[in-house]
């Protein structure tokens, strides 16, 4: 093929140079001669493809075998083809104009590979652009979007036209990219946020603030994606905003403690499991500084400081440890019983209870009398038929009056020493008249 060619010369492949004369002579592909002499230039054109008779480097004899716009035609053709193969195979549509704008250049009678090649060009840039939109709606859900987001579904729109139309699937698609954008620069905020722990650990025994806080969670973070931001005082917000636009924002409230703390938190939740439902031994005075004592028995003392014990309701108490030494505490309620108080009522029967007079108008009865420390009270009643009195916290006696018809009440017997209390039922049936009653011990 012809690669140069001037008024007196020329180069084929540019390998070989050969040099024309006033007796060279020009011919086409079926040997009719075109022209003869040295120049050659209104005939020949660069791309032609020729067969050169020569005497040395002078070239006697040349024949154009295919023209230049031979060959630029035929590729034009074979890209033509293939333009309209990838089309669909890329998911457009043969009713698309570009699409039959390539048809009708191809079926022109002649053909202009100018026509094909420009036609060909606009058909290959709608396959490009809905390529792009199908990668743009995977990128779209590799960002955490949805398939049944507007912005996604406009692009569904745009390629399920028929025909497509080439504005509608750029602009849907572009539309998508700016929504991936937004959603992968919230991913990356989002992940950077994920580092940062709902608790975070300041080294040693350093206090909660903002500067210090903000240079731990720099340490805990990429500080190329994003920047720290930390609220000025408790509740600590840990803001991260993105790098690349400064806008682009994710936040989560944290707690902020220290290594110190950590430690004493660890002494004292481990004494602490140590705290558990106890009963004072018997002979015990179960006052306040006998329960303390006992409190005292279960922990490391080395560890921890019993910080309070202190009765709530009925035999509950909420016992405080403070770390030995360090500041951090926390509480526990317990049970707490008393083993003369239990055997005391185990003991209990249905003669327990004096009755002073079973026959008469009320009848009267009386708890049992204190002994050893313990007391005992009459402290509520419930009836049927009877009128109770007398019953009260401190009560040792109450009094049943008799009613017109056969009735009962349930009397309820509190054992107390010191601070520890448990109660009894009894049932107490009162007939009419002036039969005798009875107490039996539930």
């Amino acid at each position: 093929m012809f690669a140069y060619i001037d008024t007196a010369s020329f180069r084929v492949d540019n390998k070989t140079a050969y040099f024309t004369t006033d007796k060279t002579i020009l011919r086409d592909k079926n040997d009719v001669i075109l022209t003869t002499g040295k120049d050659l230039t209104a005939k020949l054109a660069i791309g032609d493809q020729v067969d050169v008779k020569a005497t040395g480097i002078d070239a006697n004899e040349v024949k154009i075998v295919k023209k230049a716009s031979e060959f630029a035609l035929a590729d034009a053709i074979k890209a033509a083809n293939k333009a309209l193969t990838d089309h669909v195979a890329a998911g457009g549509k043969a009713t698309n104009t570009e699409y039959k704008a390539v048809e009708a250049a191809l079926k022109a009678d002649p053909q202009v590979a100018a026509n094909i090649t420009s036609t060909t060009t606009a058909l290959t840039a709608l396959t490009n652009d809905i390529k792009a939109a199908k990668e743009a709606q995977v990128a779209y859900l590799a960002a955490g979007g949805n398939n049944t987001d507007a912005v996604y579904k406009a692009v569904d729109t745009a390629l399920a036209a028929d025909p497509q139309v080439k504005a509608n699937i750029t602009s849907a698609t572009s539309a998508l990219e700016a929504a991936t954008d937004t959603a992968s620069a919230q991913a990356i905020v989002d992940a950077e946020l994920a580092k940062v722990p709902a608790t975070l650990v300041l080294a040693g025994s350093t206090a909660a603030a903002q500067a210090d806080i903000k240079i731990a969670v720099e340490g805990l973070i990429d500080n190329n994606k994003v920047t720290v931001g930390v609220s000025a005082s408790s509740p600590w917000v840990v803001t991260l905003t993105l790098r690349a636009d400064g806008t682009t924002t994710a936040n989560k409230t944290i707690t902020v403690t220290n290594e110190a703390t950590v430690a004493e938190k660890a002494a004292v939740d481990a004494e602490l499991a140590k705290v558990v439902d106890l009963t004072l031994a018997a002979g015990s005075a179960a006052n306040q500084a006998a329960v303390d004592a006992a409190v005292e028995g279960l922990v490391d003392l080395n560890k921890v400081v019993v910080t309070s014990v202190t009765q709530g309701s009925g035999n509950e108490f909420a016992v405080v440890l403070t770390a030995k030494g360090g500041t951090y505490n926390d509480n526990k309620t317990i049970t707490v019983s008393s083993a003369d108080v239990n055997a005391a009522k185990a003991a209990l029967t249905n003669a327990s209870l004096a009755m002073v007079s079973a026959t008469t108008d009320p009848v009267v009865v009386n708890a049992p009398a204190a002994a050893s420390g313990i007391s005992y009270f009459i402290t509520d009643a419930t009836d049927t038929n009877v009128t109770t009195t007398g019953a009260g916290a401190s009560a040792t006696s109450v009094s049943i009056a008799r009613d017109t018809s056969a009735g009962s009440t349930v009397l309820e017997l509190t054992i107390t020493k010191g601070l520890i209390s448990e109660t009894a039922t009894f049932t107490v049936t009162v007939p009419t008249g002036t039969d005798a009653a009875t107490i039996a011990k539930n």
